[in-house]
């Protein structure tokens, strides 16, 4: 009997920041966390990129009978976007491109040796980068890949006993089935040696508080749509901006806390007043961080508080939005990873 042969997926993202029609190149010694690439280490073995589709409307009204030749007026043709959901462990490394391409120009890289990049939201709507999706199925030509990608969404979970991930929803400009990857070294997509970030060496504060939190989530959105012009396939995407990014989330927090506990996550919700809520790796976002270290730092209102349980233990589990309050930055997010992407100051 024949010996089965496992077929081994891998994945990998790359940047570029020519324009959302160009594929980004892929023949750099690895495809590792270096300079502008960098390998996923999903969830899943198995993530479809859906490659899209072209459409044509269906007939319009135009006073004459429906068996009659069609011309061209009475129909129009478009495309559906190519577009993949990616579960993915995360890192500062995979972080850093990623949240480039969601934030875009509210994106700021930092000086050596940790490279330290900082995402805020920005007023201006168009992109300055996009990114080249790569699902490796062989290591020569027949490699599927969606390019000129941003990300629309952004999950970020956690709990006990596990790491940093979430999910990652992409919307792409084209589609292909023969991307070659014969030039890179070891002929494909390298591995990964970066781990993961672990939930139990997060730091958790609320105005400045120490919270032990046993779970954490969070979804941000920019909001971004194509534009298509005077072509059937988008010509530019752009961000909502400003108000338009969103932010929602929820944690849970134990009666028993020393500074967060009791009633005081229900009193702080019927208030409706606005909360720093920090979660960080190795430093918070006033400090200066060094490579493989993640902050954050969001501004919170309260849109519910609710008696719940978690494995046992009485406590509050706490949903929220995140605001403007005129005065701070409702999102900082800063990831160091110790290279240098380009990124502009």
């Amino acid at each position: 009997m024949a010996d089965k042969t496992i077929q081994t997926l891998k994945y990998a993202l790359s940047t570029q920041g020519t324009s959302i029609s160009t594929a980004a190149t892929f023949t750099s010694a690895d495809i590792g966390e270096d300079t502008g690439k960098c390998q996923i280490m999903l969830r899943e073995m198995n993530i479809d990129l859906n490659p899209g589709q072209a459409w044509i409307e269906q007939r319009k009204a135009t006073g004459r009978p429906n068996w009659s030749q069609q011309t061209g007026f009475e129909s129009i043709a478009g495309t559906q976007l190519p577009s993949t959901s990616w579960p993915i462990d995360f890192n500062s490394y995979n972080l850093k491109p990623l949240l480039w391409a969601f934030f875009q120009q509210g994106a700021t890289e930092g000086a050596t040796p940790g490279y330290p990049t900082t995402y805020l939201i920005s007023d201006t709507p168009t992109c300055e980068v996009w990114l080249s999706l790569v699902k490796q199925l062989t290591t020569t030509t027949n490699n599927m890949a969606i390019h000129g990608a941003i990300p629309k969404t952004i999950t970020l979970e956690a709990s006990e006993g596990d790491t940093l991930h979430g999910t990652v929803e992409f919307m792409g400009h084209t589609f292909t089935r023969s991307l070659d990857l014969s030039t890179t070294a070891g002929a494909g997509i390298a591995p990964s040696a970066k781990a993961p970030l672990l939930w139990q060496s997060a730091t958790v504060e609320l105005d400045g508080n120490a919270v032990n939190m046993p779970n954490f989530s969070l979804t941000l959105t920019n909001n971004a749509y194509p534009q298509y012009f005077d072509s059937q396939t988008p010509t530019k995407y752009l961000l909502a901006g400003g108000n338009g990014y969103e932010g929602t989330g929820e944690f849970f927090v134990t009666f028993g806390d020393s500074n967060e506990g009791g009633d005081y996550q229900m009193t702080d919700y019927l208030a409706g007043t606005v909360h720093a809520l920090e979660v960080y790796w190795g430093a918070d976002a006033a400090a200066t961080l060094t490579a493989g270290q993640l902050a954050t730092k969001f501004y919170i209102q309260k849109t519910s508080a609710e008696d719940a349980d978690h494995n046992g233990e009485y406590g509050k589990k706490v949903s929220f939005k995140i605001v403007e309050d005129g005065t701070n930055e409702p999102i900082t997010i800063i990831a160091a990873d110790g290279i240098d992407r380009s990124i502009p100051a």
